[in-house]
């Protein structure tokens, strides 16, 4: 399959460029390598960031969990150590966005839990990280399978992590925690179509060690870009800006943008305020991201194929594309 779209040339963090975005929407344009321009405005300029095209080899290397780190990707959130042969983790020369390459994910038979899912992270300061944006450009093929064809349950599949918090600490009454904020794409079987889907959890957050959760995870949002709902054999990019106000952690907010060149641009924006910090920083702070025995904690995002419904009926292999990622993010 040939790509959709024309070869562009990938951006370069230390060229400055004027986005074609500006044409469509300013406030999301896109700056320069190293700034972007959130819904009400606001130029920000990041501390730290970086862009993958998927070009060079150091692009498709992960951090295996536990053991250290690499440029880009610091950890990895599946089981290939334990189901050889399960996923696609791969570069990709006939699907592409720009350039000459793209990454192709997939989950070649995804019978169990520990087969359903991709999530490649980078780790952020928890302690010091207050925005971070992410962006990246995906490309879902056409004919794929949204829903179990003999018993019409939909399926549900996460594809942009902007927040991850995990906690492994047996000293706290609930040793193991977790928090994120997330978007994905579900079967909505009221509109007879794909959605996206914006959610904040799973929670599991006990900061008082009482062993009772601190908040609960509000209602998953759903929304649609044009008449497809989600668009397929075509690439589309998600960009997502999220604020953790380290002081009040009820304080943050996020918005999300979903553009499509030919469906028309959705902006969805979170109830502001919102809550962007679960786990207490200063817990995550004080363990290693890195397992030692039973204790290990991060903050970090990436992007996914995580997917749900997948031991009946789901399809073999089950593969989407991704390219041209950004993070940027600001300590103050």
């Amino acid at each position: 399959m040939t790509s959709p779209l024309s070869v562009q040339t990938k951006i370069s963090l230390s060229v400055l460029v004027l986005s074609v975005l500006l044409l469509i929407n300013p406030t999301t344009a896109l700056l320069n390598g190293e700034a972007r321009m959130s819904s009400s405005g606001t130029i920000i300029y990041w501390d730290y960031s970086f862009q993958v095209g998927f070009e060079n080899t150091e692009d498709f290397m992960v951090g295996v969990e536990h053991s250290g780190n690499y440029t880009y990707w610091d950890r990895e959130q599946w089981f290939r150590d334990q189901y050889p042969g399960a996923y696609r983790f791969e570069p990709n020369t006939t699907i592409v966005h720009s350039g000459e390459q793209s990454i192709r994910l997939g989950l070649l038979h995804p019978n169990s839990d520990g087969e359903r899912r991709i999530q490649t992270y980078h780790d952020w300061d928890p302690l010091e990280t207050v925005q971070i944006w992410q962006e990246e450009w995906f490309y879902i093929p056409a004919g794929f399978l949204w829903k179990n064809p003999s018993t019409g349950e939909g399926f549900w599949y996460n594809l942009h992590t902007i927040l991850s918090e995990r906690m492994w600490n047996p000293d706290l009454v609930t040793s193991y925690q977790e928090y994120a904020v997330k978007l994905g794409a579900i079967w909505n079987q009221y509109s007879n179509k794909p959605v996206f889907c914006l959610t904040q959890g799973p929670v599991s957050v006990d900061n008082n060690d009482d062993g009772m959760d601190d908040f609960f995870s509000p209602e998953d949002q759903y929304f649609e870009l044009g008449s497809a709902g989600v668009p397929t054999g075509r690439w589309f990019r998600i960009m997502s800006h999220v604020y953790r106000d380290l002081q009040n952690w009820d304080g943050g907010y996020a918005e999300f943008w979903i553009e499509d060149p030919v469906a028309n641009r959705t902006v969805y924006h979170m109830e502001n305020p919102c809550r962007t910090i679960g786990i207490n920083p200063q817990r995550i702070g004080s363990l290693t991201p890195w397992r030692q025995g039973e204790y290990m904690a991060y903050l970090a995002s990436g992007f996914t194929l995580y997917a749900g419904g997948l031991s009946d009926g789901m399809p073999s292999p089950c593969e989407i594309y991704v390219d041209d990622f950004f993070v940027g993010v600001r300590y103050s």
